[in-house]
């Protein structure tokens, strides 16, 4: 089989370039079967390119998860947007925070799944470009926090406890309820979501869902 048959897509791929298409393969490929399990050989063959191709445009495997991940984290924007914006109180803040975050993770999970499905604590630099996001917004939080304590709408705390709390509360339950199941783990995303509020509030007031 010639160069020009391999690199030839099918026609549902005729729109992507190479390099998307083997971004794409690699997505699929290690949230199903995790990095250590995904090959560039397997990668081309989905992908329908020339192994070769992986290698000229990325260098190796590890090269196409950092490339994927990066262009994952151009599209945070919203996110920082998000707390630019203006809320009544800390309960509409909180509240707002809570869905919006997690319809974050829900619209990036195969991003987040696929860099805990196998990549290791040998893959430095896939992790570190992961875990970005996350300290990014943890530090945006604690800002926040501070910043209605300022405005006389939160009680006085340990801004940057509270804002990891709270976060990695939700991220930690999103990412056991799709790696178990939602029948496997004992505790829902909604419970969590109203729980990680009035943990933050340290009242009993806590995140309601909005009728």
């Amino acid at each position: 089989m010639s160069t020009e048959e391999l690199e030839k897509p099918s026609s549902h791929k005729k729109s992507l370039s190479t390099s998307e298409r083997i971004l794409k393969a690699t997505l699929e490929l290690v949230y199903k079967n995790g990095y250590k399990g995904t090959t560039t050989k397997m990668i081309a063959n989905l992908a329908q390119v020339n192994e070769a191709s992986i290698f000229r445009i990325f260098k190796n495997k590890e090269g196409v998860l950092i490339e994927l991940l990066r262009r994952n984290e151009d599209k945070n924007a919203p996110i920082i947007e998000f707390f630019k914006g203006e809320f009544s109180s800390a309960v509409d803040f909180l509240n707002q925070l809570s869905f919006f975050f997690i319809d974050t993770l829900k619209e990036k999970k195969e991003v987040f799944l696929f860099c805990l499905n196998g990549t290791g604590n040998d893959y430095c630099d896939i992790n570190q470009v992961f875990m970005k996001l996350l300290v990014s917004v943890t530090h945006l939080l604690s800002n926040k926090l501070k910043e209605l304590n300022q405005q006389g709408l939160l009680k006085k705390m340990d801004y940057e406890a509270a804002a990891f709390t709270f976060l990695h509360s939700l991220v930690g339950g999103f990412m056991f309820e799709n790696i178990l199941g939602k029948g496997e783990f004992p505790l829902d995303i909604e419970r969590l979501r109203k729980y990680a509020c009035k943990i933050v509030l340290n009242d009993d007031e806590g995140c309601e869902k909005d009728d």
